[in-house]
């Protein structure tokens, strides 16, 4: 599968640019440098009647000089060609939180730190702009990562580009280039100092006053003022706006603004071939610096400070610089985080800024609290449909959720051909819905447990928080609570036959799913309570099932071994 979205806002009508894409009609990719400029050539061939999504990594530099030293990666660019957008795509959910490490450990980052001002001192580079990598191992999604990390609006660059095991998830601020072929008009926008945003502190005032942020946002300037300068109509280039300051949910940032006119005869290639890569995720002189970077830094970029970006129908290309930039290969995620480092930089200091960028993770770190409705569809509807939604509504009203009630009517209006699992999720103001295939039959032996767990938004709800059931997620369980009552099975109630009659517990603090309601409504079963006294005196005469609104009725076999939630005996 290949599909692709981006959230830009444009500075030539200063209106957002929202599209959604899938199934592309071409796909170019560049294997080596030298590949990189005939892909640009035919991604703008096609971006004059199609929209082009793509990359280009970091290392794409030495496509257009040797100088450039940079590591190898397999591939240096990729773009996709699409005939037009489509829909937004249907939401996804984290399935558990994440965890990343540095790469690179803190004494060695500040060894590396050392070295850059010793570079400094020899005059070989006036900044530097080092970087290290963070890595986690997970099952998520990586559309779903995109899904939390764009929530709370953390930059206004935002792409995702996601095929087959492989995703970029960019939630970049910073503006590369926007190039307005009609006009001939191009806008940079360096980003160049940083301060963490805390509570009761005038970080962003500081940050405006920083003799060493702004010196740092002004060398920058000089130098995309300096490489556009090789392009642009004479006397054309300009800073617009110097010493900007913007608030993220973790950071502020300084950014400076410049623009210039370019010749309509100007191509893609020429454009990068002069800007790339930016400047102010290299530092200056560009081709010294890069030759310190690559020698400290300890794995390669790829798309981390390359380019992300759209070239549309209209003659606007737009590319972000993927700072606040995921990228997904398998199960491996790698996140890149850095900082300008300049002969006054403190290491210390420096490490605190790399920590402060990072924190955008912390929306991944957490587990994603949402509300989860299973339920069985087939060719005639939703099974049991009044049930689950009288059941989903009255969870939301609990938890204080906001939903839509036209798009949840219309989710559970559904049908499928088979029977198959229909699965609601909610999560903030959003309702989300995946059809699947029925899971295999459960387990038919369940091993009694003790429930230790008492917290009534965990027993009486469904919801993501669910750790008390994860120890047997792969078995069979039936619980008791801690005065001795059976109460329900980890994946579905309790019904138990006694002298011809049917039963399910009542007491105790357990989920009361749809299934049981509806045979309650219909009298096909009664309220009464099993203890474990009862159970082990009659045993012998008790028939078990478990049953739910997916499997519906299972017969299970009662394992006569009682264990704790964890195992132990």
């Amino acid at each position: 599968m290949i599909r692709a979205c981006v959230h830009f806002i444009s500075l030539t009508d200063h209106q957002p640019i929202d599209y959604y894409f899938e199934n592309p009609v071409k796909v170019l990719k560049a294997g080596s440098p030298a590949e990189v400029p005939p892909v640009l050539q035919e991604a703008e061939r096609y971006s004059r009647d199609h929209y082009v999504v793509g990359y280009m990594a970091y290392e794409a530099a030495a496509a257009w000089s040797d100088r450039m030293s940079v590591k190898e990666v397999e591939t240096y660019a990729a773009f996709y060609v699409f005939d037009a957008p489509v829909a937004p795509f249907e939401g996804e959910l984290m399935t558990a939180p994440m965890t990343f490490e540095f790469e690179t450990p803190k004494a060695q980052v500040i060894e590396h730190i050392a070295e850059i001002q010793e570079e400094i001192r020899r005059g070989n580079t006036y900044q530097v702009n080092y970087t290290v990598r963070l890595k986690s191992v997970s099952d998520n999604v990586p559309y779903a990562v995109y899904q939390l990390l764009t929530r709370k609006e953390n930059g206004h660059y935002t792409c995702y580009i996601e095929e087959d095991e492989a995703a970029v998830i960019s939630i970049s601020p910073e503006l590369f280039f926007e190039h307005d072929r009609q006009s001939g008009r191009i806008y940079t926008k360096p980003m160049k100092g940083t301060m963490p945003r805390t509570a009761g502190e005038d970080n962003a005032h500081q940050l405006l006053t920083s003799t060493k942020d702004r010196a740092e946002n002004v060398m920058i300037v000089d130098l995309l003022r300096n490489d556009l300068s090789r392009i642009a109509l004479k006397n054309t280039v300009t800073v617009s706006s110097l010493f900007e300051i913007t608030a993220y949910p973790t950071v502020y940032q300084m950014t400076s603004t410049i623009e210039a006119v370019l010749p309509d005869t100007i191509t893609l290639n020429e454009l990068f071939a002069a800007l790339y890569p930016c400047g102010s995720i290299t530092g200056a002189p560009k081709i010294s610096t890069m030759t310190v970077i690559d020698r400290l830094e300890d794995s390669a970029r790829s798309v981390y400070c390359g380019a992300c970006g759209i070239m549309l129908p209209d003659g606007r290309t737009i590319f972000n610089v993927p700072i606040r930039t995921l990228v997904k290969d398998g199960k491996s995620y790698t996140y890149g985080v850095g900082g300008g480092i300049t002969i006054d930089s403190l290491a210390d200091k420096e490490y605190e800024e790399m920590e402060a960028k990072s924190h955008i993770l912390d929306e991944l770190t957490q587990s994603s609290f949402h509300l989860i409705e299973t339920m069985r569809i087939d060719d005639t509807g939703v099974k049991r449909r009044d049930y689950h939604l009288d059941r989903l509504t009255r969870s939301l009203q609990h938890f204080n959720m906001s939903w839509h009630a036209r798009r949840l009517n219309s989710i559970m209006q559904l049908t499928n051909d088979n029977a198959a699992l229909l699965r609601v999720t909610a999560a903030s103001d959003k309702l989300f819905y995946e059809i699947k295939e029925l899971p295999p039959a459960a387990n038919k032996k369940a091993v009694l447990r003790l429930m230790d767990e008492e917290d009534e938004d965990r027993l009486l709800y469904k919801t993501s928080c669910r750790d008390h059931y994860t120890a047997d997620k792969d078995s069979l369980s039936l619980y008791y609570d801690k005065r001795g009552y059976i109460t329900e099975f980890n994946i579905g109630n309790v019904v138990y036959e006694l002298d011809g009659e049917y039963y399910t517990p009542g007491t105790g603090k357990f989920l009361r799913g749809c299934m049981r309601q509806e045979l309650l409504d219909k009298h096909i079963i009664k309220v009464r309570d099993l203890t474990l006294n009862e159970y082990e005196n009659k045993k012998e005469a008790l028939k078990f099932w478990m049953i739910n609104s997916l499997r519906e009725w299972t017969v299970v076999r009662i394992e006569s071994e009682i264990t704790t939630i964890n195992g132990n005996s």
